[in-house]
């Protein structure tokens, strides 16, 4: 073989070792890209999985409340107006529950018809002895109704304040005839407060009343007197009831029509139809 035969065999040998070696290295090149990928995949599978363990914590603590929060709650009088609603056992309400908290039945019922007249500016507390129950309901109100619904953490057995069977202070409807019979409306010494939904106060009203909803007390408390004794009024006297806590609340004088308008309408006729 000549040294021109050789010379050109030897270029070929070089550029095919060069085609090779360059191979190798996109080869290597692509493999070390490959691990980059997958480290920064990793790396935002931890980022989304510590933001997923937040997003749970604070899922949490919007809707828990402990002991002593609902304490500090209560203490402040001047703060957001807040509701207890106690959906326990009834049995165990008449005996003891925590004062100023409402015994309601939780139930559909209670979710589509109630949720929608609560003030929406208004912290509600669910309390039980099944900690996961109320959990649940918390959860079902802030879905259904929007409305700020947390539960006590541990259930009523982890509320270590005070506990009383007292309920909110009613009239019944004969005290509360006999003081219209004797001029205390018109002397302004009482002040009728219904706190039915507009279109359910034009059917009919104690004469005297005036209307202000349940959804609309905690901003309009300027359109309630608190030199008056406050007689809440509703059909049976449950959102009477829930009224009259917000209003002790804020150092009203105030007391719940018992069995509400039910139980006027059905002892006198003294219920003006409009």
């Amino acid at each position: 073989m000549s040294s021109i035969d050789n010379i050109g065999e030897n270029e070929f040998n070089d550029e095919e070792s060069n085609i090779i070696g360059k191979s190798k290295d996109n080869e290597d090149q692509e493999i070390a890209d490959k691990i980059k990928d997958e480290i920064k995949k990793e790396d935002r599978n931890i980022l989304t999985h510590e933001e997923d363990n937040q997003d749970n914590k604070e899922y949490q603590f919007c809707f828990e409340i402990t002991s002593e929060q609902l304490k500090e709650k209560l203490q402040d009088k001047s703060g957001k107006p807040i509701m207890i609603f106690d959906i326990g056992n009834k049995e165990r309400y008449e005996k003891e529950h925590i004062p100023g908290s409402k015994f309601v039945v939780c139930d559909q019922q209670t979710i589509n018809s109630l949720l929608p007249k609560l003030p929406k500016n208004i912290d509600i507390v669910l309390v039980a002895e099944d900690e996961d129950y109320t959990r649940q309901m918390a959860q079902m109100a802030k879905e259904k109704g929007g409305i700020r619904t947390r539960y006590l953490k541990g259930g009523i057995s982890s509320w270590n304040g005070e506990k009383t069977e007292r309920q909110d202070i009613r009239i019944s409807a004969k005290d509360l005839k006999n003081a219209i019979d004797k001029g205390k409306l018109k002397r302004e010494d009482i002040f009728l407060l219904d706190v039915r939904e507009y279109d359910e106060f034009k059917k009919g009203s104690i004469e005297g009343s005036k209307n202000i909803p349940l959804s609309q007390i905690s901003s309009s408390l300027n359109e309630i007197p608190k030199d008056k004794e406050i007689i809440t009024i509703c059909p049976q006297g449950n959102r009477a009831g829930m009224v009259t806590f917000i209003l002790e609340r804020q150092g009203y004088n105030v007391k719940t029509l018992e069995e509400g308008l039910k139980g006027w309408s059905s002892a006198f006729e003294h219920y003006s139809k409009k």
